[in-house]
C-alpha cells in the first residue's frame, strides 16, 4: 500500500482551521487522483480531482487542473468572489484538458473536481463530476453535491415517469458514466452554491474521490471523523487506510482532504 500524506495541523494565517490530506494508489497501476490546498489572506482553497483517460491522460488532467485552480487563486489581487472564481476556473481548466493531444490526436482525458473556499465562517463549494464533499455537523453527515453521472440521470427520468422501473433497472450498467467533467468540451453541469454555507464551531468538511465513498459507508466516514477530528491529517490517513483494508479484490485510487473548522470566534 502506498500512502502519500500531506498534513498541516493548523494553518499559519487561519488558526481556527485544521486541514490534512491523504492519498493511496490502491490496486491501480497509475495514480490519477490529485489534491492540494492553499491559504492566502485568511482564505483557504482546497481541491480534489479524480482523473480519467487512457495511459497518463487522467493523471495529467487531474494534476494540471489542481495546479491551475490553485495558481489562479494565488494570483488574485484583492477580494476573491468564489462563485465567479469557480465558474471561470472550470471553463479555463476544461479548455486546457479538452485540448490535450499526443502526436496530433486527442487523448480523451478528463477529471472530476471538488473544491471548497472558506473565509471567516463562510463556505462555498464547487463540484463537477461524481466526487463528494461531505459536511459533518454534530451527529449528521451530508453529501452536499449531486453526482453528474448517468445513474443520477436515470433516477430523474424514473421519478419524472419518463421510464418504468423495469427500464431503469435494465439500463443501470452504465450508471457510473460521467455526464459532466473537466475536459468534456463545454461544461454545462456544475454545482456551485451562490449563497455561502455558514459554518459553526466543530464542523468538519471532507473532500474525497469515489475510491473512498464507494468503499466506506457514510456512517463509517462520520465515525472516523469524530474519532480523529483533533488531527485532520491523521483522520484523512485513517480514512484511506480503512478503505484499503476493506477492499475486496480491487481498490481505486483514493484521496481525502479533511478540514476541521474550530471558528467559535465567528459564531
Amino acid at each position: 500500500m502506498e500512502i502519500n500524506t500531506a498534513t498541516l495541523k493548523t494553518l499559519k494565517d487561519i488558526p481556527f482551521i485544521e486541514i490534512g490530506g491523504s492519498q493511496i494508489l490502491g490496486t491501480r497501476k497509475n495514480q490519477q487522483d490529485s489534491y492540494g490546498w492553499l491559504e492566502k489572506d485568511n482564505e483557504l482553497l482546497a481541491v480534489v480531482c479524480d482523473g480519467m483517460g487512457g495511459l497518463s491522460g487522467g493523471e495529467l488532467a487531474s494534476k494540471v487542473t489542481v495546479e491551475m485552480i490553485l495558481g489562479k487563486f494565488s494570483g488574485i489581487q484583492g477580494e476573491c468572489l468564489p462563485p465567479q472564481f469557480f465558474r471561470e476556473a472550470v471553463n479555463e481548466a476544461d479548455l486546457i484538458v479538452h485540448d490535450f493531444d499526443e502526436d496530433g490526436k486527442s487523448i480523451n482525458a478528463g477529471t472530476t473536481i471538488v473544491a471548497v473556499h472558506i473565509k471567516d465562517n463562510k463556505l462555498h463549494w464547487l463540484s463537477v463530476g461524481d466526487s463528494h464533499i461531505y459536511i459533518i455537523r454534530r451527529n449528521e453527515i451530508l453529501s452536499v453535491c449531486a453526482e453528474h453521472n448517468y445513474g443520477e440521470l436515470l433516477k430523474k427520468r424514473l421519478e419524472a415517469g419518463e421510464i418504468s422501473q423495469t427500464e431503469y433497472e435494465a439500463d443501470t450498467k452504465r450508471k457510473d458514466a460521467l455526464t459532466s467533467y473537466i475536459g468534456i468540451g463545454g461544461v454545462k453541469l456544475m454545482e456551485i452554491n451562490d449563497i455561502p454555507l455558514s459554518l459553526v464551531g466543530d464542523d468538519m468538511i471532507i473532500l474525497c474521490s469515489d475510491g473512498l465513498f464507494k468503499t466506506l459507508l457514510d456512517a463509517d466516514i462520520m465515525r472516523s471523523a469524530f474519532e480523529y477530528k483533533l488531527n485532520a491529517g491523521r483522520c484523512a490517513e485513517y480514512l484511506t487506510e480503512t478503505a484499503m483494508k476493506l477492499t475486496k479484490g480491487s481498490q481505486d485510487n483514493t484521496t481525502a482532504i479533511v478540514i476541521h473548522y474550530n471558528g467559535d470566534i465567528f459564531t
